[in-house]
């Protein structure tokens, strides 16, 4: 799966920090999240989108790329017990979205996850505000409240940046 040629906007979101433009837009688009929040998430749990592990615990690939060959070592792990940790630009984390992303295609291809990630917000934000539905997706306590405040921080500078 390669991206096609970027348009203005999508030059204009790479030149802001967004790893992968073209897989934004069009997953944000198609999960019907607004593109300014879905650039805020991937800024704020991927540094733009990068296709990486987190760090919630010494699993062996943490902060590493995500690979299919490696997402499949950190299933066994969580099936042998271990927690779940980070996976690709949304960081899906819980074992239900990874199950959603893995039905469409797997958690380690990045349009997938940006496509689960990025429906699990809207659902967040329709729930509870855009802000609370930031904070909502990175958890909960005065660290999740933090996180909507930074998010819509960012999401303002990326209305900028789309407009």
């Amino acid at each position: 799966m390669t991206e096609s040629k970027d348009t203005p906007l999508e030059i204009r979101l790479r030149e802001h920090g967004i790893i992968h433009p073209v897989w934004t837009v069009q997953a944000a688009k198609q999960e019907g999240l607004e593109l300014a929040s879905a650039c805020a998430m991937l800024m704020m749990e991927s540094s733009g989108g990068h296709n990486e592990f987190g760090h919630d615990w010494p699993f062996e690939y943490a902060g590493q790329e995500v690979t299919e060959a490696r997402y499949k070592a950190l299933r066994a792990a969580i099936n042998a017990g271990h927690p779940s940790d980070g996976v690709g630009p949304c960081q899906l984390t819980s074992v239900g979205l990874l199950d959603e992303a893995d039905k469409i295609g797997g958690a380690w291809v990045i349009l997938h996850n940006m496509q689960v990630g990025f429906h699990f917000l809207h659902g967040l934000q329709q729930e509870h505000g855009l802000e609370g539905g930031f904070a909502a997706y990175n958890g909960s306590g005065p660290a999740a409240v933090a996180y909507g405040q930074r998010a819509m921080v960012l999401r303002g500078e990326f209305l900028a940046v789309i407009a």
